[in-house]
């Protein structure tokens, strides 16, 4: 979206970008390929689940933002704007369509304050796996439902895999929100997906606060919040976060 609203700023940023690709900085797949690597170490206990990409596809990667660096924003790069931006106005306006009034009305009752306990709950009940199965068919669309089942029960009661239980904690914390404010910020679903990106990284840091407002309630504690306040340079911030 920001190459559609502002190609110089985007330029900008992917520029900025490549500096931390050519330092070999390490980058976490995608959502799916993040599910994927829990599941395949799910299946097999003695692989360990591998959120980052690996070094031999550095090449390709590192090429796709030179590309955009320079602003060649091309075919592939629109449709997979296009898609994100179709699935975060589908997000939006999902829990308006489908939440039903006793379930937005229970929703309701749940306090700022007791929401943390009732995400945990929630997503170790039957309703997690249900939302973790939905979210596994929609991200393998070959997967039939039964199966996505036989996967999800076991993603969301294993303690190492942390993307599962953030996914459904992510869904459940969007439609509480909606259910609460009346309406979602254009943003959040973007922002929710960065969010769970992090979730195998030591810190995820944010120069908006509102995201620091929940990312706490889908990450684990093993990731660290860091809020960027704009009174140093963020080269030094950010080094200063790595030394920790």
């Amino acid at each position: 979206m920001t190459f559609v609203n502002g190609p110089e700023r985007a330029k900008k940023l992917f520029s900025y970008l490549m500096n931390f690709v050519a330092a070999n900085v390490p980058c976490t797949k995608e959502i799916t390929g993040i599910l994927e690597a829990e599941m395949m170490a799910l299946r097999s206990p003695e692989l360990e689940v591998v959120p980052f990409l690996p070094p031999e596809y550095y090449g390709g990667f590192r090429r796709d933002l030179e590309m955009l660096a320079a602003g060649n924003f091309d075919d592939r790069a629109n449709e997979f704007v296009n898609v994100r931006s179709s699935l975060g106005s589908a997000a939006r306006t999902g829990p308006a369509q489908y939440l039903q009034d006793n379930v937005a009305e229970r929703l309701r009752k749940v306090t700022p304050k007791n929401l943390e306990g009732w995400l945990e709950s929630e997503c170790a009940s039957d309703q997690g796996v249900v939302l973790l199965a939905e979210q596994i068919t929609r991200k393998f669309p070959e997967a039939p439902t039964a199966e996505a089942l036989t996967w999800a029960a076991p993603l969301v009661a294993s303690r190492a895999c942390r993307l599962a239980k953030g996914l459904v904690r992510a869904d459940l914390y969007f439609n509480w929100r909606w259910a609460n404010r009346q309406a979602i910020p254009r943003d959040l679903y973007y922002d929710m997906y960065h969010v769970l990106l992090s979730t195998y990284c030591d810190v995820y840091a944010t120069k908006e606060s509102t995201q620091i407002d929940y990312a706490g309630l889908l990450l684990t504690p093993k990731t660290k919040l860091a809020l960027y306040g704009g009174q140093c340079p963020l080269a030094g911030w950010l080094e200063a976060l790595a030394q920790r």
